[in-house]
């Protein structure tokens, strides 16, 4: 079953009804490189299964934000999505284990189109962090992983090409903040732990003293996080493959051998030529003195939810988590395809080739 097929049986719709929306990609084209505003917005709910230390910047245990005059818990994008990277590496590590002639297949197709990384995929991987020069040593040394800027982590996520590159990518899922639908005062809940270290029997604390007992700030099991991603410009395949990682994320947050269990819902898909509604105007819908449970969550979402197409599925999330093996490989062999032909197109716009 190819992706077109399985998107027609996960959606319950018709591909021509939602064709207009995404981006095929079946033939270098330099005008593939040239933004189209073909837009999926995905509504998604974080539904909290254990409790959770959702740290930013800064010294505080929890990240907060003022909605409707009220004080809730939030998570920021950048923290969802770094998760979500991680999962969608994951699956590719997974189909080379699985898949040697088709990653040798996908070599040869990016020699064929005289992609610039091409040699990337001779023994293919692929780290979220960026190469950077040795601070150290002050030479020219570059740490050896980082972006490999040719997988569909890459040409999807966006990537930063550093001083060895010729143009970084920007990222096609854009996102903001997940807000919590319970006032801080209900669901967040200090702790107070003991661990001692094996040879200098204390604990370094945060303000630098040292002692047994520390204090952290989580939140409760059960609060609801709701927000919403914008995913601009994808193919049929590309759009399974963020969806399955957006779904399989399982943990977030700060010490996450501890705490930090979560399940995504992704209840709504809208589909339109720009982005359609925020997680902040749904949370301003919704946040109120009491904590807001999951039906009524999902409730509001389906009601406020705008596009030309709506898919609305309960239980999305659960289906794209239990693809199977064989399902799973034709979506990454489709998208890495799919991101190939769509970096030969930018280099085509960028060196007139």
């Amino acid at each position: 079953m190819n992706s077109v097929s399985m998107l027609e049986a996960l959606f319950s719709v018709k591909y021509d009804e939602i064709k207009p929306f995404l981006v095929p990609k079946e033939k270098v084209d330099k005008h593939l490189a040239v933004p189209k505003g073909r837009t999926v917005n995905v509504w998604v709910v974080i539904e909290g299964l254990s409790e959770l230390l959702i740290r930013h910047e800064g010294a505080d245990d929890v990240t907060e934000f003022e909605v409707n005059g009220i004080t809730v818990p939030g998570i920021l994008n950048t923290k969802f999505q770094a998760v979500a990277r991680r999962q969608m590496l994951r699956t590719l590590y997974a189909f080379k284990e699985r898949n040697t002639d088709k990653m040798k297949e996908l070599y040869e197709l990016a020699k064929k189109y005289g992609i610039s990384t091409a040699e990337t995929l001779k023994d293919w991987t692929c780290y979220l962090t960026p190469g950077a020069r040795s601070q150290a040593k002050k030479s020219e040394e570059v740490m050896k992983g980082g972006y490999c800027m040719t997988c569909p982590n890459c040409m999807i996520y966006g990537y930063v090409a550093g001083e060895g590159g010729v143009y970084n990518v920007k990222s096609r899922v854009e996102g903001d903040v997940y807000f919590g639908l319970c006032p801080s005062k209900l669901c967040v809940v200090k702790r107070t732990f003991n661990a001692v270290d094996d040879v200098t029997k204390t604990t370094i604390m945060e303000s630098g003293e040292t002692g047994a007992l520390f204090t952290l700030s989580l939140i409760e099991p059960g609060t609801i996080f709701v927000g919403k991603l914008a995913l601009r410009d994808l193919s049929p395949a590309e759009l399974l493959l963020v969806l399955h990682s957006i779904a399989k994320v399982d943990r977030i947050g700060g010490r996450v051998t501890h705490f930090g269990r979560i399940k995504v819902h992704i209840p709504v898909i809208t589909f339109d030529y720009f982005e359609m509604g925020s997680g902040y105007e749904l949370a301003k819908a919704l946040v109120g003195d009491k904590k807001v449970g999951m039906e009524e969550a999902i409730n509001k979402i389906t009601e406020m939810a705008k596009g030309r197409v709506i898919v609305q599925k309960r239980n999305l999330g659960d289906e794209l988590r239990g693809l199977g093996t064989e399902e799973l490989d034709e979506i990454t062999y489709e998208a890495w395809k799919d991101v190939l032909t769509f970096k030969a197109s930018i280099e085509s716009l960028i060196f007139g080739r």
